[in-house]
């Protein structure tokens, strides 16, 4: 509406211009003509009586000459004609009307013609007559005529105008808003609905003119939308199956490296468990003692079924879920998983809490795959009798680093070694998918790049300070779920 109002007001303002231009144009040609009727009306006048005065004069006298004006005077209503003497006393009977100053061409033998005064027109007619004295004729003519003609005709080239610019506005407007306001604002109700998201609406501006080709080209632009959509949509549930089984596969990969520990400490109960058994099933035991190797044997096979849990928990298949947990029970049972092998590799590996309970919003699972993959990267870069430190606290950040990292509470996790660090040549490389310092059959090089990638979609992001020879350090900042 405002474009069409701009549009209608710039049509009516150049109307009012026009008009009003062609009207004072129309005005002031009413009023040239009327001056040019008056003046030649007044010359063919005086051209006449000029010479029957001149002719009365000669063979009748002054008199008679003078007499004759009046008579004309009588049959002539719009122009009064008196004779004057150029030389004449001021305040005598043919005292000139006007300034006998002007009238200097008068006295030369040449007509002056339209002297406007005191609501008069003047023209001055000289007059051959006998003697030396110079007189002429004035025909003097009222102005209230050509007032009333003028006022006149511009109260009806006003009276024009108005008409013509209430018209002109009314179509105007009319036109304005049928076939630019109303089409204009289905226009950018169709655009807004666009930039919501909405591609199926349709308005059909009618018409051959550009309204109408912009309404068919953003219909065209929908459709490609649409079709971009679909093929957007198709191809993000592709890629996110295929990441989900990326995930699912490196916590096969990882199992295969905890595999070994696992069979080993399942070893120990289950040796405890045989022996047990064997001294029940010899017939030797009281009851007591049967009763205790009961008790043990039960002890230790659920021992081995929370370890199997644990596992088979882990290398389960599952898809993602949101929910907020406690990362310290998170952490403590990734720990739990990895102590096994941390134990055959005399590693000693702690969980420090400085704050608990630390509430986040996020997949267990997959903060539980960051966790191992971060340890199993530990574990693998740390020697034998080292030390792997795993903390979790919370901290505030003040300000706003970037579009990532906002200001806010953070829950934070913390995993720390004693390894042989990573070099400032390989550093900028670590998350980049397939990248390893692995030997071949070793490591696939997207441990850190899955980390990377599902702590992104927490909303979150990684650090690392690594020295080569000194170890490494990762830092992972989620959202606190009480501060989101």
């Amino acid at each position: 509406m405002k474009l069409a109002f701009k549009v209608i007001s710039f049509l009516i303002i150049g109307f009012i211009v026009i008009i009003a231009a062609d009207g004072y144009i129309s005005i002031q040609r009413e009023i040239d003509l009327f001056d040019s009727n008056m003046k030649n009306k007044a010359k063919l006048l005086g051209h006449a009586l000029k010479e029957l005065i001149s002719d009365v004069w000669h063979t009748s006298g002054q008199e008679r000459a003078i007499s004759l004006l009046n008579d004309v005077n009588k049959g002539e209503h719009q122009i009064f004609i008196r004779w004057v003497w150029l030389d004449a006393k001021p305040r005598k009977v043919f005292f000139p009307s006007v300034d006998p100053a002007r009238l200097t061409i008068v006295r030369d033998g040449h007509e002056l013609i339209q002297i406007g005064e005191k609501g008069y027109m003047y023209s001055y007619v000289p007059v051959n007559i006998p003697g030396n004295r110079v007189g002429a004729l004035e025909l003097s003519e009222s102005l209230d005529e050509k007032q009333l003609y003028t006022s006149l005709t511009i109260k009806k080239t006003t009276l024009l105008i108005c008409l013509t610019v209430v018209v002109c506005g009314l179509l105007a407007y009319l036109l304005g808003i049928t076939k630019i306001g109303r089409p204009l604002k289905l226009l950018k109700m169709k655009a807004r609905r666009i930039g919501e998201g909405d591609l199926s609406c349709k308005i059909n501006i009618k018409g051959y003119d550009e309204l109408s080709e912009l309404d068919a080209i953003l219909d065209s632009m929908c459709k490609k939308l649409l079709l971009a959509r679909e093929k957007t949509e198709q191809e993000i549930e592709a890629r996110m199956k295929a990441v989900e089984q990326l995930h699912h596969a490196n916590r096969l990969k990882t199992l295969g490296s905890l595999s070994s520990g696992i069979a080993h400490e399942l070893g120990t109960p289950l040796n405890v468990v045989l022996g047990r058994a064997g001294m029940i099933s010899s017939g030797n035991q009281s009851r007591e003692e049967t009763v205790n190797c009961a008790h043990i044997i039960k002890n230790q096979a659920e021992r081995m079924t929370s370890m199997i849990s644990q596992f088979l928990d882990f290398a389960r298949y599952s898809t993602s879920s949101k929910r907020t947990v406690d990362l310290f029970n998170i952490s403590k049972q990734a720990i739990d998983l990895f102590r096994p092998v941390a134990n055959n590799k005399n590693i000693s590996l702690l969980l420090i809490a400085k704050n608990n309970p630390l509430p986040i919003t996020v997949d267990q699972e997959k903060i539980k795959q960051v966790l191992i993959n971060l340890i199993t990267n530990a574990l693998h870069a740390t020697s034998i009798g080292g030390k792997i430190e795993v903390h979790i606290f919370s901290k505030y950040i003040s300000e706003k680093m970037d579009e990532k990292k906002t200001k806010g509470n953070y829950v934070c996790m913390m995993v720390k070694d004693e390894g042989e660090g990573i070099s400032d040549e390989i550093l900028p490389h670590i998350f980049e998918p397939f990248f390893t310092t692995k030997e071949s059959g070793e490591g696939t090089g997207l441990g850190l790049s899955i980390v990377q990638s599902i702590i992104q979609d927490h909303n979150g992001w990684i650090t690392i300070d690594s020295q080569h020879k000194k170890g490494s350090c990762f830092t992972i900042y989620i959202p606190r779920a009480d501060d989101i």
